[in-house]
């Protein structure tokens, strides 16, 4: 332990050095300074864990390098020595960190004390900072699924005592999220550090702060059936406090601290279900653990629909009919975060899909940008509706550049239009008016651009859609006519087969 005398009177230095047997109690003393500011030029290069220093000094005086010592050296002692016993003296030492304050006339036996009082607060502080520190790994090791030994439960009873391992028949671990104070400038974290410190002060269990959630080690007592109630309320007026919204996920019971680990996985993977369920303060895990997983990717119709939207190129359609299906999805009771995530991907993949097809009917090239990014399960679990939004929003406006949209020719615009539309009225007169031609002049252009007329290109692509339909899909023969544009079966078989030379039964019978 070292210890520096600061004076600027001789024999006043020359007396604390010798007087009092320094070395024999254990201290290594440090050649005496004659000013403070010879004091704070040796600070950093000796790092003294003990000044003992007078007030009034020439130049500098005590204050001044009693607030450097806090500045450089923050876990050092300060005691300030001093011939004048007035209380203004003793209170601006306290408002400058100094540890303790001694008249120059106590006795030896009084500075001993004094500095013997220093020394062992620095020494509890280190003790402390060492359970902290045991105790924090301890709570790792058990949370990582670490082996629980004699030496680790030993270890548990005496540094996590709210654990109640003598009393606890049952342990559940709760995943903890917070909210409400926004993202930028670190504000989230902030807020889930805060909420950290009130849970592991006021509620009864262990707490272990994460990257973006809160562990928390709850004990159930025998016989107590309210231990969750007790939680949830304790959360409510946390989050008044903070001003904030807490989410948590209660993972499966279990039997004791070496089986934490199943209880954590449990907790987290419900914690994946507070996108899906953003109304509910607290989710068992026995509640979601029953769900099947609704379907995972985007319908036919869903495929055909979405391609429509995109080259109509109407950003805001778009949104609200992708809005619509999204909510459909997370009302669904039996939707999974792994099912969610899967759909919302399906659709990003039909976007991209029925993009590139559009730009290859137009002669257009597709660019690199064009390509749906994989949603993650967490994102998808967080956000994954707005995130699936957001990235098909921005896959419209690379395809709206790539194509030019309105500035591509009115012939693929409208064979374009066509292709996204065989189910639907395709008279001559909608799509002329759709690219803003005269019947006319549409028909005759139309007619030049392609080689065929109006109503021949439109029965060529209905039925090469239905060709497409008999191979890859089981839908009836009366279900596909509808979907390519024919209420009449008898009609679009006889259409089929002036086509192809095969009714629709033989078409699909040769595979």
């Amino acid at each position: 332990m070292k210890l520096l005398i600061v004076d600027d009177e001789v024999i006043i230095r020359t007396g604390l050095s010798t007087v009092i047997p320094w070395s024999e109690y254990g201290y290594e003393l440090l050649r005496p300074a004659a000013s403070a500011e010879e004091a704070i030029a040796r600070l950093e290069s000796e790092r003294p864990d003990i000044v003992l220093t007078d007030i009034q000094m020439t130049g500098l005086n005590g204050f001044d390098l009693a607030r450097e010592v806090k500045r450089l050296l923050p876990s050092t002692e300060v005691i300030i020595l001093t011939g004048y016993d007035q209380f203004e003296y003793a209170r601006r030492a306290i408002t400058e960190g100094v540890s303790d304050y001694l008249l120059k006339t106590s006795r030896p036996d009084e500075i001993m004390g004094a500095v013997g009082a220093a020394r062992e607060r620095i020494v509890m502080r280190g003790e402390s900072g060492n359970r902290d520190e045991l105790r924090e790994k301890l709570i790792e090791t058990l949370i990582q699924g670490g082996e629980v030994d004699y030496t680790t439960m030993r270890q548990s009873l005496r540094l996590l005592p709210r654990l109640r391992m003598d009393t606890a028949s049952r342990y559940v671990v709760c995943c903890i999220g917070a909210t409400g104070w926004g993202t930028e400038n670190g504000y989230g974290k902030l807020l889930l550090f805060a909420a950290h410190n009130v849970i592991d002060e006021l509620v009864e269990g262990e707490a272990a702060l994460r990257e973006d959630h809160i562990l928390l080690i709850l004990p159930l007592m025998k016989g107590e059936q309210d231990s969750l109630i007790k939680l949830e309320a304790m959360l409510q007026r946390i989050e008044i406090k903070l001003k904030c919204k807490l989410h948590v996920a209660i993972g499966e019971e279990v039997g004791g601290l070496d089986e934490l680990k199943h209880s954590i996985n449990s907790a987290l993977h419900t914690f994946l279900y507070q996108g899906l369920l953003p109304e509910v303060r607290m989710i068992d895990s026995r509640a979601v653990s029953r769900r099947k997983g609704s379907r995972r990717a985007c319908t036919p119709w869903e495929k055909e629909r979405l391609g429509e939207l995109l080259v109509d190129g109407d950003a805001q359609a778009l949104h609200l009919w992708l809005d619509g299906i999204v909510k459909e999805m997370e009302s669904d009771e039996e939707t999974t975060p792994e099912s969610y995530q899967a759909y919302l991907n399906s659709v990003l993949q039909a976007g991209e899909e029925a993009i590139r097809r559009l730009l290859q009917e137009a002669g257009a090239e597709s660019p690199e940008a064009i390509k749906a990014q994989p949603i993650s399960l967490k994102l998808a679990a967080e956000n994954g509706g707005e995130e699936m939004l957001s990235r098909m929003l921005e896959l419209l406006k690379h395809y709206l550049t790539a194509s030019g949209h309105h500035s591509m020719p009115p012939m693929n615009r409208a064979i374009a239009y066509i292709h996204e539309h065989l189910e639907e009225d395709l008279s001559l007169s909608l799509v002329a008016k759709r690219v803003q031609l005269t019947l006319h002049h549409f028909s005759e252009v139309f007619r030049r651009e392609t080689g065929h007329t109006y109503a021949e290109f439109v029965a060529k692509a209905r039925v090469e859609k239905a060709m497409e339909l008999l191979k890859e899909t089981d839908a009836s023969f009366s279900e596909i006519a509808s979907r390519v544009g024919y209420g009449d079966v008898e009609f679009f078989s006889g259409l089929f087969e002036n086509h192809t030379g095969f009714t629709p039964w033989e078409y699909r019978r040769r595979g």
